[in-house]
């Protein structure tokens, strides 16, 4: 075990002779500490020794100047008296700009991390394994001061008075009772708070947050309500690192306008979370925002300038294990014998994306939870999408679900579960989980796995058994992240799965039926019963697979030079002069995007939870079905084949199931019509009379069709 000496000589004499290649293999904080602060705190920054009596703890507290040829000269070292109560720290006679308070028996009742009181910041931190905790603080002048926290428990705090502001930088220094890291690291540990807003991406310097009531919500949602109702949700998916050619929160803003155009009422924001590796669903951390890019106020900026334009904020969240680099929890305190990880992940399973965290401990659990309740409170986000929830524990979840539902009662809960099961929503509490099986299945019967393309249809459309509600239910046909998405540079995965955008699944952009098709299928997800989902790309048809690997920025969203930014180019029939063929495509796809986006968002019956089949033909491969609310009913027809009713040639359908008869249906939609890459006259347009519920019209090919009922 580590040798607990007062006297740094027992210690700096072989830390000195380490190597910084034997550093780079360190287990404790791999990626971080290792590489670059161990280094560093090896040769002397920050040294503290320290003696006990009854009465008082003595310091030594060593004042640092800047690095000479390497090495870090101490300036200054002079005793630091710690009592119980309030503490400063004095210079040449003078009151430094920092003093800590101490909690006087209250740290119980206190708030975990970083909270902004009037009078100074307020830190309270869990470290089981110490014999002493500190806070270090980087004054005006540079130099960093460090001063005492006081232990109750398991758990060390104070309030730290002075020249604090939004972005001043602090830091923690744990002398751990259990130091497994002491060999790499020394005595004294140099941390993160856990539960920090912000971070400084490369070191373990936090950042004191704003004040909540500081950021000036444009028209914040009261927690008891929803921005948009759940089943007229219909979202967006981005990846804010390669939605932009920034890729930054504020890039991000600039695109806002344009999803808004295109007609959806909600963007699914992919892991914010500060994370290690690349999509965001390896966390370091659980409450601090990814700072490469951006500030938390960027975000909330990003967040309000959403919800100004009426889209509903989703946020994927990561709680089922940390991050596999990187990863600023591991060995927190010191302790984690056997490379188990320590306090947060220690009792955790191995998992192919890191460790799960410590799921027993009552500590953890409300760590996950306070994680999951700071998107709600404070980036007033509009519901949780959380990660791979089959891989936690069943009663944290509704124990999760049944906090975040009794205080943010207007929030949606979104699940990523597998196999896709009812329960999460009956037991587990979420309102609605990700569907996997309308992308696959489709894929199926495009890679002639299949043949079943009624039956498909009919199953993605409607409501599989056991869920109530149409918002139980979030499918994406074209694919989310995680079909379109490939680490492997367009090469199968694992398990010989091709991963890319849908349209080449089918063919590629250049092929007129490609294209077809994915207007078809994007028109059946909208019309669906469930939530329909996009992945950024695919409104503009791009081709290839996701990634954002910033040496190949050709799997970035890709954005037309010569189509709009804010969307404008969205509200026009006519192609604008000049525009080049492969622009056309994507402008087309997007403006098929939008009218039956807008057509869904504006319709009572497409949002209900009625849905009543009315046309089967197998042989024909044509499918019907009718959504209705009150007096307003919508008829949907797909035909998923190259047949054609043209001419003199008519198709006929049978209408029935809803509370009255039709006599007169109104084309609304046509995936076929000449604006979105078909021809003029592709379907029977304007308003058709029915004879005894039943319609005769003209059907193109691979096509969806939407006329309303009166």
């Amino acid at each position: 075990s580590a040798p607990w000496s007062c006297d740094t000589r027992a210690f700096s004499r072989p830390l000195e002779e380490m190597s910084y290649a034997m550093l780079q293999r360190a287990p404790c904080q791999s990626g971080l500490v290792n590489m670059r602060h161990q280094w560093r705190n090896l040769h002397g920054v920050g040294t503290l020794s320290m003696r006990k009596t009854a009465a008082i703890s003595s310091f030594s507290y060593f004042k640092l100047s800047p690095k000479i040829k390497g090495r870090t000269v101490i300036k200054q070292k002079r005793e630091m008296a710690v009592r119980a109560s309030a503490t400063s720290i004095e210079k040449s006679g003078e009151q430094q700009e920092f003093t800590i308070e101490d909690p006087a028996g209250e740290l119980g009742g206190w708030m975990m991390g970083p909270v902004v009181l009037e009078e100074g910041l307020q830190l309270k931190v869990w470290v089981p394994h110490a014999n002493a905790v500190s806070v270090e603080l980087l004054a005006s002048s540079e130099e960093v001061v460090r001063l005492p926290l006081s232990g109750e428990g398991e758990h060390w705090g104070g309030i730290v008075r002075g020249k604090l502001t939004t972005g001043s930088k602090y830091r923690f220094i744990v002398d751990s009772s259990h130091n497994d890291c002491y060999a790499l690291e020394g005595a004294l540990l140099e941390r993160r708070d856990p539960y920090a807003r912000e971070t400084e991406f490369d070191s373990n310097w936090c950042m004191v947050p704003a004040p909540l009531q500081a950021f000036n919500w444009t028209a914040p949602t009261p927690p008891t309500e929803a921005l948009v109702p759940w089943n007229k949700l219909n979202l967006y998916e981005l990846h804010v690192g390669s939605f932009s050619q920034e890729g930054t929160f504020e890039g991000a803003v600039k695109h806002l306008d344009h999803i808004k155009q295109l007609g959806f009422t909600g963007v699914q924001l992919m892991p914010v979370t500060e994370f290690g590796g690349s999509w965001g669903y390896n966390p370091r951390q659980l409450l601090a925002v990814h700072g490469p890019w951006g500030s938390a106020h960027q975000l909330r900026t990003l967040i309000d300038r959403c919800q100004e334009l009426g889209l509903a904020v989703l946020v994927d969240i990561v709680l089922n294990h940390g991050a596999s680099n990187k990863n600023t929890l591991w060995m927190w305190d010191g302790y984690g014998r056997d490379n188990t990880g320590g306090i947060y992940f220690e009792t955790g399973l191995d998992t192919p994306w890191g460790k799960q965290f410590a799921f027993d401990k009552p500590q953890v659990q409300s760590y996950l939870l306070d994680a999951a309740r700071m998107w709600l409170k404070e980036y007033n986000v509009d519901g949780l999408r959380m990660d791979s929830v089959h891989n936690m524990p069943w009663s944290l979840l509704q124990d999760i679900n049944h906090k975040l539902r009794e205080e943010f009662p207007g929030k949606i809960l979104v699940a990523e579960i597998t196999p896709e099961t009812p329960e999460a929503i009956k037991s587990a509490k979420f309102h609605s989980e990700w569907f996997h099986f309308p992308h696959f299945d489709t894929i199926k019967l495009i890679d002639g796995e299949s043949d079943q393309w009624v039956k498909t249809v009919k199953c993605v459309t409607k409501l599989p058994s056991g869920y109530d509600d149409g918002f139980n239910g979030v499918s994406s046909i074209l694919g989310s992240h995680d079909q379109i998405g490939c680490r492997k540079n367009g090469q199968r995965d694992g398990e010989g799965k091709l991963h890319r955008h849908f349209v080449d699944r089918v063919g590629g952009r250049g092929k007129w039926h490609a294209r077809a098709q994915t207007r078809m299928w994007w028109a059946i997800n909208a019309t669906s019963r469930t939530i329909p989902m996009m992945f950024m790309g695919d409104e503009f048809l791009q081709g290839g697979f996701w990634h954002c690997d910033p040496a190949n920025r050709g799997t970035w969203m890709q954005w037309p030079e010569s189509i709009a930014l804010d969307g404008s180019d969205l509200l026009h029939e006519a192609i604008p002069a000049g525009m080049d063929e492969n622009t056309q495509w994507s402008l087309q796809m997007a403006r098929c995007t939008r009218a039956v986006n807008l057509l869904r968002a504006g319709s009572s019956a497409l949002t209900s939870h009625n849905y009543h089949v009315v046309h089967e033909n197998f042989n024909m491969q044509v499918f019907a079905f009718v959504r209705w609310e009150g007096s307003q009913a919508m008829l949907v027809i797909a035909n998923t084949s190259e047949n054609q009713w043209e001419g003199e040639r008519m198709y006929k359908i049978q209408v029935g199931g809803i509370p009255f008869t039709p006599n007169i249906a109104t084309l609304e939609f046509n995936s076929q019509a000449a604006e979105f890459g078909g021809w003029e006259g592709s379907a029977s347009s304007g308003s058709v009379n029915m004879e005894n519920s039943s319609l005769t019209i003209h059907v193109p090919k691979w096509s969806v069709l939407v006329y309303s009922l009166e």
